[in-house]
């Protein structure tokens, strides 16, 4: 065998050289084929998924291996990585080729690629929890443990190299790099996301690292699409990357880069992607739950390394955000139709964001307010991580400061269509507020908040205590600027027809009122400026159908067809408020006094439990004093209402606590308050005229100053022929009567200056007729008709001054009280003291109820003749009184004054004298004579004692009293004619018929004085019984009046 081949091989070195040589590189071709054709691949494809495995420390499988020496390709089939578990595949590749261009490299003398291809790329990553409770990736222990098997680098001594030295980069080309059908899948464990991308994409064409970026197109392809024009071939370093999500987003890259220097421009686009699945990731940061969402967003970017900074730029951005949905226990919280930022730049070199506009539409909110508070301020405040120290936390303040900050501009903010909605249930058992068609539109606004901003603001605004409303109850809009530097603001607003029955809710538990109707508008500028303190306003407001109820009785309070505010001027620097004129049209009001006695207004504020009372705030809060202003700055405040017109105005007033109901109005109340002010030296002028039950006319006028410190008043009411018979229900209760007929005529003046009150009322009373009695309990213990009778005149007609006053700083002060004590004070003196009244109405000081007389006579003195004469006068204007006349006694001077006369009588029946001498008495009786012996036989007789017995009696006494002096005869004489006299006196008998007769015989002399000489009728005159119960005081007749 040796033989034949060394045989061969003589042949072969005797052909020609060409051959030979032919045959050598055959040869040598033939064995770098076999070699890198059969033989590499098969050693590869053996050694490869071991060598792989072992240094993943994962199961790596290929399926085939295969080099085409020729065209220098290489290509890989199914190369898998397995998963830890071996029970699926962790990430692979379908078919891998690599193509070298061993021309081009060799041509260029740089290494270059014609091509490298990866078909069908995937990836399974899965993010979860360690036992250790960090998180980690399906891929953790492949990275560590490659991490692990790198070199550390070695410490060099030599110097670093200077900072100016140009960093350089290997010189490689390649012609096309291209990952193509590529997929992904991210499970999350953590969060339970599951995220799946297909159609990844990845082309890098042109590809040279040594080339610069000469051709930059100023405007590149929206479209990022994988670009086989000839365009893409002119431009070095193309990449293209596009992805599709499983909710078919896409994800769009392309553009041009270079890397020394670092330069990349290109566009970026994201289509379609829905947000939800990405929600898992932000579960745990708030507690609302994102269920729909849809972004897009493109623009062009540019990045480049400047002197070892990177710099980036953005332009032409585009964020579109569409049917955002975030609920809570499955129902809808906030809903967003479109958020869209257009023409977005950013200039990272610079810190500027710029754009171009800020467009919100169609933003729906449904929120809850409750004791607990807010739900979207729970649902959308960031969950405390509880994994987080606090000494993990990193405070803002204590994070490095930035050598500059960010200025962010935008250059217009527009919302529209924004529906705001509130369940209320924290002050009230639950209402539905509503906020619509909410618009608000800015200028240009950045981050530093340097510029003014204008604004335009509308809504409409409704509630409903039931479900949410669908009528608008008021809208509302403005327009101005905020100035955020001073935290200011001005403009114009326009409230039109708000409607004020909506915070019934919030009035219920505290006013026992129902708000029924009330429609407010208001237009004007404002100026509010809170760090100087300082608030204007001036414009115009209404307030139209107010309707206020009582809630108790179920009846109008308080009411009016319209009112009207002209030219408001308020000034909070200044302290004051002016209103040129307030106009009000058919104002009505009510006042009831119901069955327990209690009014409409006597329980408006319903009191407040002890269990709602909130507790006072601790000593160590402090109240916020910086936009307090000094109180040595502030001066009074200032309010002033050029004039208040009233309208066909009317009021009405009941009384259900009387029996029968008593009920009044006032009618066409018309007028006008001129400069109410509370300037004291500023007094209002007061011109008001109505109708009492639309026929009797009352006027008030005056002037007033009641917002000044202290109040004034200087007012005239006067109430003209009002019908008593309206009153009859008061009549009846507390006065006793019932009024059949009259008129009342009321002037009242008052005045109240520093606090004291001084009123002087002129009262008629006209043809006043008093009815039946009504046996009230309640009624005033007075003989109203005496009183009436003693009032009226004989035109029938009452007129009465009544004087009050009071002091205002006393705290049982009561205007009420003062006039009604006053009244009943006036009353009790006119039936207590009727004479004294008389004698007043004609002028006299005699007291005309005593008639006196001489003892033991009935006839008249000519000063009482004069006394009854005066009271005849006074009787004469007060014909409905009658005078009753009783004649009394003095039981020791008349009945003295009879026995004299008795025993005179005697005397001159015994003596014979005829007259007796007038003088004649015990101690001036006649020393002798006809009367003397009289004396002496009546004595004798009547006594049955001797004149001698008596003489002897009293000449004992003289002597006893003066022994040594002999009595005188005369004045033994005279001191027994008295003693004589006086027993005689004592022996006369006086009956109580006598004295009876006496008293009767005296009041007839006064009725027969009345009638006869003073000219009164007998009817009114009566004489009362003065004998069956005599009186035994006085020698007088006494007497009573009446009314008929």
């Amino acid at each position: 065998m040796t033989h034949v081949f060394a045989k061969l091989w003589r042949r072969f070195r005797q052909l020609p050289r060409v051959f030979r040589v032919s045959s050598y590189l055959l040869l040598c071709y033939a064995a770098y084929a076999l070699l890198l054709g059969v033989i590499t691949p098969l050693i590869l494809q053996s050694q490869m998924p071991k060598f792989l495995s072992e240094r993943l420390g994962r199961e790596v499988q290929i399926a085939h291996i295969s080099i085409n020496p020729f065209l220098l390709r290489v290509r890989v089939e199914d190369f898998q990585i397995m998963t830890r578990e071996q029970q699926g595949v962790l990430a692979s590749i379908g078919q891998t080729e690599l193509m070298f261009s061993f021309w081009r490299s060799l041509l260029h003398l740089t290494p270059t690629i014609d091509h490298l291809w990866m078909t069908q790329p995937s990836l399974n990553l899965v993010r979860y929890k360690a036992a250790s409770g960090q998180l980690r990736f399906n891929i953790s222990d492949i990275v560590e443990r490659l991490s692990s098997r790198q070199t550390p680098p070695s410490q060099s001594t030599e110097p670093p190299q200077s900072t100016d030295t140009v960093p350089s980069i290997a010189a490689f080309r390649s012609e096309d790099i291209h990952l193509s059908q590529g997929r992904v899948q991210f499970s999350d464990q953590v969060s339970g996301a599951l995220l799946s991308y297909h159609g990844l994409d990845i082309r890098l064409q042109q590809f040279d690292t040594q080339a610069t970026m000469v051709q930059l197109p100023s405007e590149p392809s929206q479209s990022s699409a994988p670009d086989k024009s000839s365009t893409s071939t002119l431009l070095p370093n193309r990449y293209q990357l596009q992805i599709t999500g499983a909710d078919q987003s896409q994800l769009q890259l392309s553009g041009q880069l270079q890397l020394l220097p670092l330069k990349i421009s290109g566009e970026l686009s994201l289509q379609s992607v829905t947000l939800a699945p990405f929600w898992p990731f932000a579960a745990d940061i708030i507690p609302a739950r994102l269920t729909d969402g849809v972004i897009d967003f493109h623009t062009h970017y540019d990045l480049q390394d400047i002197h070892n900074h990177i710099v980036y730029t953005t332009r032409q951005g585009e964020l579109t955000l569409q049917q955002l949905v975030f609920q809570a226990d499955q129902k809808p919280q906030v809903k967003l139709s479109q958020l869209s930022l257009s023409d977005i730049a950013l200039n990272g070199a610079e810190q500027i964001l710029d754009i171009a506009q800020l467009q919100l539409s169609g933003l729906w909110v449904n929120g809850q307010l409750d004791a607990q508070g807010l739900d979207l301020q729970h649902l959308f405040t960031p969950i405390q991580n509880a994994d987080v120290t606090p000494s993990q936390a990193t405070p803002a303040e204590n994070q490095p400061a930035t050598s500059s900050s960010w200025l962010v501009r935008l250059h217009q903010f527009r919302m529209t269509g924004t529906d705001l909605n509130l369940a209320e249930q924290q002050q009230t058992s639950g209402v539905h507020w509503r906020i619509y068609n909410l618009s608000l539109s800015t200028g240009e606004i950045d981050s530093h908040l340097s510029q003014p901003i204008d604004y335009q603001l509308a809504f409409d605004i409704a509630s409903d205590p039931h479900h949410p409303p669908e009528n608008a109850q008021g809208h509302f809009t403005a327009q101005g600027v905020v100035n955020p530097q001073q935290l200011s603001t001005s403009g114009e607003i326009d409230l039109q027809r708000l409607e004020l029955s909506q915070f019934q809710p919030y009035l219920q538990s505290y006013l026992n009122l129902q708000l029924s109707n009330g429609v407010f508008s208001t237009q004007g500028h404002f100026q509010v400026n809170p760090a100087a303190y300082d608030v204007r306003y001036q414009g115009t407001a209404a307030l139209n159908q107010l309707m206020i109820k009582d809630t108790r009785n179920r009846q109008p309070l308080l009411k009016w067809e319209s009112m009207s505010i002209d030219a408001i001027s308020f000034d909070q620097t200044a302290h004051q408020l002016t209103i040129h004129q307030v106009t009000l049209d058919k104002p009505y009001a009510k006042i009831l006094i119901d069955p327990n006695r209690n009014t409409n207004i006597d329980h408006l504020v319903i009191e407040s439990h002890p269990g709602k009372i909130s507790e006072a705030p601790s000593a160590s809060v402090k109240p916020d004093t910086q936009l307090q202003p000094k109180s040595e700055s502030r001066s009074p405040f200032q309010f002033e209402i050029g004039a208040i017109k009233i309208s066909h105005g009317s009021a009405f007033f009941a009384d259900q606590s009387l029996t029968p109901n008593f009920a009044t109005g006032i009618e066409s109340l018309e007028g006008e308050i001129i400069r109410l002010s509370s300037n004291p030296a500023q007094n209002a002028q007061v011109q008001l005229t109505g109708k009492i039950d639309q026929y009797a006319p009352v006027s008030i006028h005056g002037e007033i100053n009641p917002l000044s410190e202290p109040p004034y008043l200087d007012l005239a009411v006067n109430f003209n022929r009002v019908e008593l018979t309206s009153v009859n229900p008061y009549s009846g209760t507390y006065a006793g009567y019932y009024i059949d007929k009259g008129q009342l005529t009321l002037g009242l003046q008052y005045q109240l200056e520093q606090n004291q009150l001084i009123g002087k009322n002129h009262i008629v009373i006209d043809q006043l007729q008093l009815g039946k009695a009504s046996n009230s309990e309640q009624a005033l213990n007075l003989p109203l008709k005496l009183a009436v009778a003693l009032l009226q005149d004989r035109h029938g007609v009452i007129d009465l001054g009544l004087d009050i006053s009071g002091d205002l700083d006393n705290p049982s002060f009561s205007f009420g009280s003062i006039v009604m004590t006053a009244l009943t004070n006036m009353l009790a003196k006119a039936v207590t003291a009727p004479f004294t009244l008389l004698a007043g109405l004609v002028g006299s000081d005699d007291e005309l109820n005593i008639v006196q007389f001489e003892p033991g006579r009935a006839t008249l003195s000519t000063a009482e003749q004069a006394r009854l004469k005066t009271l005849a006068s006074a009787l004469t204007d007060r014909p409905k009184l009658s005078v009753s006349a009783k004649g009394h006694v003095s039981l020791t001077q008349d009945s003295q004054a009879i026995k004299a006369m008795k025993l005179q009588q005697q005397l001159r029946r015994q003596s014979g004298v005829d007259p007796l001498p007038a003088e004649l008495s015990a101690s001036r009786f006649p020393a002798s004579g006809p009367l003397v012996e009289a004396l002496n036989k009546l004595f004798s007789t009547e006594l049955q004692k001797q004149p001698d017995a008596e003489r002897q009696k009293i000449i004992q006494q003289l002597q006893g009293e003066n022994p040594d002096v002999e009595p005188d005869p005369a004045a033994v004489t005279t001191r027994l004619h008295i003693a004589m006299y006086n027993q005689l006196l004592n022996a006369q008998a006086v009956s109580h018929d006598e004295l009876g007769y006496l008293a009767q015989s005296r009041g007839n002399a006064v009725k027969a004085f009345l009638v006869n000489d003073a000219g009164l009728p007998p009817e009114r005159i009566f004489l009362l019984d003065s004998k069956t119960e005599l009186n035994d005081r006085e020698p007088q007749v006494k007497l009573i009046l009446s009314a008929d």
